[in-house]
């Protein structure tokens, strides 16, 4: 039998915080994020909590938070801090791969912490795309971007930012094209795990190249009733997707995350939700009025093989009111439903297009070639996914692995047409592997049902896809 015998000293509280390496607000910003206060009971946890909320400040490259162990019941602490580099560089790109065709797109960034205040990040960013689809061709896209965003703007870990840039976007139906502003403003809610985010968005929009199957060229053939019926149809679907004239976008969003997850990049254990709503209104400087609200939801877990994981997601979107062309709904792709291509599962055009061909008039257009799908969109979206992720071995130390999935998911005209009992569902298996850039994946699903008739790419059951990061 052993007697333990201890004494407890005399109970230490926090004493002054000296603060090394910082001045002016950036000062304030280190002292408004300690997780004490001079007289509070001295706490280990409060200090290593300090150091955390410090290093998520993001301006600072070392912190040390160095308590005074011999200044007996107050214990003054020293808080000594290096700013990081003020001035980034930020480049990167990526590949991605499908039944359809692949894209390259890259990043291009600088930035400028402390400038023009020292609470304040100034940059720019450009963001180029490629994407080759083997039934629309090419399709460039560029955004660019120029922000200002400041950090504690009315009180501690709140971000206020403004934006200004200018999009450069084709995609399968259409190419727009135009400027973009939008105010932010982000907080925690009680919580570092809970963020709420409100801001204005004012867009105007523009639009060319829209393909033949909705806008047919002027000089049709009279002679063909065919293509003068098809023509009127196409017009009609023009007018109703509003590609017939500039569209200006207006609207309030807010936005509420959940983040409980263990870690944020390949995570184990916990879940995620997000929601997203837009209300588009003149009050705003829109011509659009409709409400638009995302709901994303996430959930992980450990299964019995070691380093093996569930995970599980659903995702709705709908629009209501006067729909613009610009948001609306897509499915498809390495990061939503996997039995389709990119942006393929949405409502669309089918038909053939038209061609000019020259006759004893002149050159005229008529209707031929081979029928293509021409993906526009819709107003109602439901997703959702299960998948095992399993580790298997190594690679010259980077991890390897294989995903089951089952993936579900429809896009419809309006919100009120989605039919959970009836969605598309592809089921499939993947390989991963784990890089320094993320994991790099091949996915491939197979339709299990609605292949024929009127769905979206009916008759094909397989799609694959190549890309870095997880589904979700």
């Amino acid at each position: 039998m052993v007697d333990l015998a201890y004494t407890p000293g005399p109970r230490c509280t926090f004493g002054n915080v000296e603060i090394a390496g910082a001045t002016g607000e950036l000062a304030t910003a280190v002292r408004e994020r300690l997780a004490f206060q001079p007289g509070q009971l001295y706490s280990t946890q409060a200090i290593t909590q300090t150091q955390r909320n410090l290093y998520g400040f993001g301006r600072f490259s070392t912190v040390q938070v160095q308590p005074d162990q011999g200044s007996g019941e107050v214990v003054t602490v020293k808080v000594a801090v290096a700013e990081g580099a003020r001035r980034q560089v930020q480049l990167g790109g990526g590949v991605g791969r499908d039944s359809l065709g692949y894209s390259v797109h890259g990043r291009a960034g600088y930035s400028i912490t402390g400038w023009p205040f020292a609470l304040d990040t100034s940059s720019i960013e450009l963001r180029p795309e490629y994407v080759y689809n083997s039934q629309t061709g090419n399709e460039p896209r560029l955004r660019a971007l120029a922000r200002l965003e400041r950090a504690d703007l009315f009180w501690t870990y709140t971000k206020a930012s403004i934006e200004a840039g200018y999009n450069y976007l084709t995609w399968e139906a259409y190419t727009s094209y135009g400027p973009v502003a939008r105010l932010g403003f982000e907080t925690p809610v009680a919580t570092p795990r809970v963020k709420l985010r409100v801001g204005w968005r004012l867009e105007q929009d523009a639009f060319r190249g829209v393909t033949s199957l909705i806008h047919p060229p002027g000089n049709v053939d009279p002679g063909d009733p065919g293509a003068q019926d098809a023509a009127m149809t196409r017009r009609d679907l023009e007018h109703r997707l509003g590609l017939d004239r500039r569209e200006r976008l207006g609207g309030y969003e807010q936005a509420l995350i959940v983040d409980l997850r263990d870690k944020p990049i390949e995570p184990r254990l916990g879940g995620y939700g997000e929601l997203h709503t837009t209300e588009g209104t003149s009050l705003a400087g829109g011509a659009f009025d409709y409400f638009e609200a995302i709901g994303d939801v996430r959930g992980f877990a450990p299964l019995l093989l070691d380093g093996a994981v569930l995970a599980a997601r659903a995702r709705y979107g709908g629009i209501w009111g006067t729909v613009p062309v610009t948001e609306r709904l897509f499915s498809g792709g390495a990061v939503s439903q996997r039995g389709f291509a990119e942006r393929r599962l949405a409502p669309s055009v089918r038909g053939m297009q038209f061609a000019t061909v020259q006759s004893e008039s002149g050159p005229v257009s008529q209707l031929g070639g081979s029928v293509v799908e021409i993906p526009y969109g819709g107003a109602g979206l439901f997703e959702t996914s299960v998948e095992a992720r399993i580790p298997i071995t190594t690679f010259r130390t980077m991890p390897v692995g294989i995903v089951t999935f089952l993936d579900g998911g429809d896009v419809t005209e309006t919100p009120g047409e989605l039919d959970l009992g009836n969605l598309h569902w592809a089921v499939g298996g993947g390989l991963r592997l784990v890089t320094a850039v993320g994991p790099v994946r091949l996915d491939i699903g197979y339709r299990l049902n609605r292949t024929g008739g009127d769905n979206p790419d009916p008759g094909q059951h397989f799609a694959y896809h190549l890309t870095i990061g997880e589904a979700f």
